[in-house]
């Protein structure tokens, strides 16, 4: 027989899976079984008679119910170490008729899983958000007091409404079918007292029409108005006190005692506006209730299984059109409402007013963040001027003109938002959490930006992620090394664009002691830098993870001798080679043992994390060389699994979540279910035709928490990829919010003799950022605004062409080719995800340098050509126009005017091979005549040497050969057989 805890485990296991499948059906069933338990006999014993014969009654609400024995709610509330409860599955899986049957059988929204968070952080679906508001909104009318207070501390909101054309929220339905205490609580939860329907009907009307003298009069207490008019239905044109017909109701009404009402600032509506959808119908039915007439709801509460979906919020009446600066915001603000009034008209010293009493659990962390983006409020022209405030301070009236900043973790219903107000006078910055402040003052920094000198409208906003996981992966290790002034001016811009998590490639270049041979010559960070720029991110509230391949990615390592051995395939190392042998051998225990010291060295550098990613990335070799009779006996998915399993331990033991390339599995999705539990896939693609939301899909139903992951495409073009790279994010994160995935990490690989800088990616970066937090950017509103916001708030330029000229740069490719894109499609089966050396899907100038001239330009024109010069000209004269004011910008205009110097050398070169074909034969470099090659030859020479100097401007001097070689390889073809 099974022990108590095991018949548990069954049970939710059972359920779980149920859950996964979408059977609903099923679900229900094994609900409605084990509720059947409390009135018999328990699962896990006989119950004690005199509790056998307490009749407690079936229902669906359970939260006073507390049976130590019952079933139900131990199935419901059990906490799976990496899943948390049945009820965070259904709500991150996104299937509402799972997470509307489990709310309704009492499941527990305020548990917490191992990361701390409730079902409802999960919450980024809008149809699942509808789900928890109309559970609150059911436990209003059936005055299920424990049941509300669960919701509203789980982070529904508590002015939540009911999606019907009537619009109605909480405490309608409460005032028209709660009693006296549900009212209370609501309004305790700072409910807003006068809020109105869609036809302007208050709770107070309804409490009037009911006429219910305790609900008024709890109303009055808390604010409510009487005078507001109704504005359509039966009550149009009547206010609460017209409606009254007892004399009892009508005095209450005209003298009533009033407490002084709360106030509001610090707190914030539900930010999720419900976009129209198909009606939320239950299947579950709830407890009937006798329907009181009224003014404002519908005939029956059982409406509620009818919710549908707001179009939008209406805008206040004091609201006028947005100033179109405010478009430049970056990312885009969820909501945003201006205010017609006086202009808020900042002082050059602006005080930061910090009430220590209030945010005494975090005043300190209050202080660092405004300390940290001191110089950047200095680079505008503002500087700070922090006011510590205490009680007696608050009571003596507010500082004008100045900055206030709070933190209300219960005001919020999802972590990272934020508030803010500007009105004539101040600015107030209330947020859910301390990264959510960050990010407010940071959107406060881009608005003084773009208003400095002419006034601020009065506007609110209301901000917070659609995403819980925005990360950027950084390849410093194949090509670029950067200084780490450089790594840090990343940092900023990310964390400014509210990126919260950075991960480091550095495979070739982290100074791991007992291999230096490795990173002898790659000016290699060492534990000091990892730690500096750990904790640079830790202030700006970015996690920096470490990303170690573990069984790929060692091309660098097999070529010496000493590694050889580890190798799938043991080949003698040509670096010409166009694919050189990178793959460990994964039956080979010192394999294993390698990676595993790797692990031990860099992981204690990361501190801010808790993952860590750990690649295995499948080369063409894997299963195929010392490894392959076991491959051929078990399966080569068999033989990867056991080396993932193996990592897997290593990351246990370190204590971190291990991030794994899904794109391993796409031939086998079957293995996705014998993963172990808590891993967490990554979905990468880069190009246009990638099919994110069809490998996601298999991930989602195995249960499988995941990210997915675009690229930015700009390794392989010399110049980036504008166009291509916005679509490519955009179907990436559509997918991520369609699937729920975690979050979005976008890629920015590099390859060895990388030539083009940090810049080309930037476009590609914001614009993956700003879908990122707000999914529902449409693709054409990112690409009208990425120019000037790059312009305004990453390049500081103030003649406004720069950003313009950077995109149009990463268009390049488009007007040389039009057909360019059919190019970059994903090779069939393939599943690596690092790009390698000549590799399909390289952009035609690229594929010059790389194959020094020996590739296809059979659809090359000379017009297309021609065409090409003068675009890349052209960008270069706004480069040289734009008048930049950001940190690194001599060396960032210097970098540029080589990039196009690189352009113009590759477009001579094409135009050259296309000058001197043979008829319809295409020819070499080396058949070029001897005069057209000497021409080329001391143009390259001109290039290599300022190449050099603009490389070190921003870059370590490793990764600097392999571009020199590069560029050397191709000077050999152009010079004479005696010179070479």
């Amino acid at each position: 027989m099974m022990d108590d805890e095991e018949a548990l485990k069954e049970s939710v296991s059972n359920l779980r899976s149920a859950i996964l499948l979408s059977r609903t059906d099923i679900i229900r069933s094994i609900l409605s079984t084990a509720a059947e338990y409390r009135e018999e006999d328990g699962l896990f014993g006989d119950d004690d008679e005199e509790e056998a014969q307490l009749g407690v009654p079936k229902q669906f609400y359970y939260d006073e119910y507390d049976d130590p024995y019952d079933i139900l709610k131990m199935m419901m509330n059990y906490v799976d170490n990496d899943a948390g409860t049945c009820l965070h599955l259904a709500t991150k899986l996104g299937y509402a008729d799972a997470v509307r049957a489990l709310l309704a059988a009492g499941s527990d929204p305020t548990i917490p899983n191992s990361e701390g968070a409730t079902s409802f952080d999960y919450c980024t679906d809008k149809p699942i958000l509808g789900v928890y508001n109309e559970e609150l909104l059911q436990a209003a009318a059936n005055s299920n007091v424990p049941r509300v207070r669960k919701l509203l501390k789980a982070g529904v909101s508590v002015n939540a409404g009911d999606g019907a054309t009537s619009d109605n929220k909480a405490l309608h339905w409460a005032a028209s079918y709660g009693n006296a205490d549900i009212v209370k609580l609501l309004c305790d939860n700072e409910a807003k007292v006068n809020i109105t329907n869609r036809a302007g009907v208050t709770p107070l009307h309804d409490a009037v029409n009911r006429g219910d003298i305790d609900i008024a009069k709890i109303l009055l207490e808390h604010g409510a108005a009487s005078d507001i008019k109704a504005k359509e239905g039966a009550c149009r044109g009547q206010t609460a006190i017209e409606l009254v017909n007892t004399e009892e109701m009508r005095e209450l009404l005209t003298s009533p005692v009033v407490k002084e009402a709360k106030s509001v600032t610090n707190g914030s509506v539900n930010q999720h506006t419900l976009e129209a959808a198909e009606s939320l119908t239950s299947k579950i039915s709830t407890l009937s209730l006798t329907s009181p007439s009224t003014s404002s709801l519908p005939s029956t509460p059982s409406s509620l299984s009818h919710l549908q979906m707001l179009s939008g919020m209406t805008p206040p009446a004091n609201s006028e059109p947005l100033d179109p600066s405010f478009l430049l915001v970056w990312p885009h603000p969820q909501e945003i409402t201006q205010i017609k009034g006086t202009r808020f008209f900042p002082t050059s010293v602006l005080p930061v007013v910090l009430f220590r009493e209030l945010q005494s659990d975090h005043f300190q962390e209050l202080c660092e963040i405004w300390n940290t983006v001191e110089d950047s409020f200095q680079q505008i022209g503002y500087t700070l001027d922090l006011k510590v405030v205490g009680e007696a301070s608050m009571r003596k009236g507010r500082v004008a003109s100045s900055i206030e900043c709070h933190v209300c973790p219960n005001s919020f219903s999802k972590s990272e938002s934020y508030r803010i107000t500007i009105s004539a006078v101040k600015v107030v910055l209330t947020a859910s959490d301390l990264p959510g402040l960050w990010y407010a003052v940071n959107t406060l920094l881009q608005i003084l930006r773009l208003f400095h000198g002419k006034g601020i409208p009065q506007i609110q906003i209301n901000d917070w992620p659609d995403l819980k996981f925005r990360g950027v992966l950084w390849d410093v290790s194949t090509g670029r090394v950067p200084t780490l002034e450089t790594v840090y001016s990343l940092i900023d811009l990310l964390s400014a664009m509210k990126i919260n998590q950075l991960q480091l490639y550095m495979q070739n270049t982290f100074s791991y002691i007992g291999h230096e041979a490795v990173w002898r010559n790659t000016t290699p960070y060492n534990a000091s830098d990892i730690i500096k720029i750990d904790s640079y991110c830790k202030r700006r509230y970015v996690e920096l993870v470490p990303h170690i391949e573990s069984l790929s990615g060692f091309s660098q390592w097999l070529k010496f001798k000493s590694y050889k051995h580890l190798a799938e395939e043991e080949v003698e190392f040509d670096p010409r080679q166009a694919r050189l042998p990178s793959c460990l051998c994964p039956t080979n225990e010192e394999s294993i043992n390698l990676v595993l010291g790797l692990h031990s060295q860099a992981f204690p550098c990361f501190s801010s994390t808790r993952f860590v990613h750990v690649g295995l990335d499948l080369a063409p070799e894997f299963g195929k060389g010392k490894s392959h009779l076991m491959a051929e006996a078990k399966g080569a998915d068999e033989v990867y699994m056991s080396h993932l399993r193996s990592v897997h331990r290593s990351c246990r033991r370190h204590g971190r979540t291990l991030q794994f390339w899904a794109n391993a599995l796409h031939d086998d999705p079957e293995q996705l279910w014998n993963l172990p539990p808590g891993v967490i896939a990554m979905e990468y693609g880069h190009t246009l035709d990638h099919d994110f939301l069809k490998f996601c899909k298999p991930l989602v139903d195995a249960g499988v928490s995941f990210f997915v992951c675009p690229g930015t495409g700009s390794w392989n073009s010399v110049c980036g990829n504008t166009e291509e790279s916005i679509s490519v994010m955009s179907n990436a994160v559509q997918t991520a919010v369609v699937c729920n995935a975690l979050g979005v990490l976008i890629c920015d690989w590099s390859l060895p003799g990388h030539v083009n800088p940090l810049s080309v990616s930037i476009p590609a970066l914001l614009a993956g950022a700003g879908l990122a937090w707000k999914a529902a950017e449409d693709v054409s509103s990112v690409r009208s605004s990425l120019p000037d916001v790059l312009s305004q708030h990453v390049f500081m330029d103030t003649s406004g062409t720069f950003g313009r000229a950077l995109m149009d740069l990463g268009t390049t490719h488009s007007i040389l080719l039009k057909d360019e894109a059919e190019e970059s499609r994903d090779a069939a089966g393939n599943r690596r995800v690092h790009p390698v050396a000549h590799a399909p899907g390289s952009k035609l100038l690229w594929q010059i340098l790389e194959t020094e001239g020996s590739c296809n330009i059979d659809e090359v024109t000379s017009d297309n050509l021609q065409k090409v010069m003068r675009h890349i000209r052209q960008c270069h004269k706004s480069f040289i126009a734009a008048d930049l004011k950001c940190k690194q910008k001599a060396d960032i205009l210097k970098e540029l005017d080589v990039l196009v110097e690189i352009l113009l050398f590759m477009t001579r070169i094409c135009r050259t091979l296309l000058l001197n074909r043979k008829q319809s034969s295409s020819v070499s470099i080396e058949e070029l005549p001897a005069i057209s090659k000497t021409d080329l030859a001391n143009k390259l020479l001109t290039l290599v040497d300022v190449y050099q100097k603009a490389y070190v401007l921003r870059n370590k001097q490793g990764g600097l050969l392999h571009a020199l070689q590069l560029l050397q390889n191709f000077l050999q073809h152009l010079l004479p057989g005696d010179e070479k």
